[in-house]
């Protein structure tokens, strides 16, 4: 569909469109061992004998780009968008991005980055008002 198309009909998403809390942890479980792995070797070919510049951190977004204060046609709430059921209700009256940022080891295994993605995204969620935010039900 064209953007000059849409009308307020189609402006409801489906929930079975919405993102999932696990394809969002898979996601940023993908998107750091990139940035951890693949991105510094557009630097050098020797990304392990680099000095860092300080300590590695990584930072994870949720942004929507049809929010309210966006002004477009197409208005969406976050919520309409991602599916943040498992992490409860949030003390928030709206929410245009989430975001947080993690320090830690570029040498994270697998399991380790996953663990901590999952984390992150609870802390996320508490930060932004959540109130029921963890790992069990997703």
């Amino acid at each position: 569909m064209w953007p000059a198309a849409a009308t307020s009909n189609d402006s409801v998403v489906p929930s079975e469109l919405r993102v999932t809390v696990a394809e969002l942890a898979s996601y940023f479980t993908g998107a750091w061992r990139l940035a951890m792995t693949a991105l510094p070797l557009a630097i050098t070919d020797a990304p392990d004998d680099l000095t860092p510049a300080g300590t590695p951190r990584i930072e994870m977004y949720i942004v929507n780009e049809r929010a309210a204060n966006t002004g477009g046609d197409r208005i969406l709430r976050t919520e309409e968008l991602v599916d943040l059921a498992p992490f409860g209700p949030t003390t928030r009256t709206s929410l245009y991005d989430l975001s947080v940022g993690v320090i830690a080891p570029t040498d994270l295994s697998e399991p380790e980055v996953g663990t901590l993605v999952k984390s992150a995204l609870i802390w996320m969620a508490e930060d932004f008002g959540f109130t029921e935010a963890d790992m069990t039900h997703w």
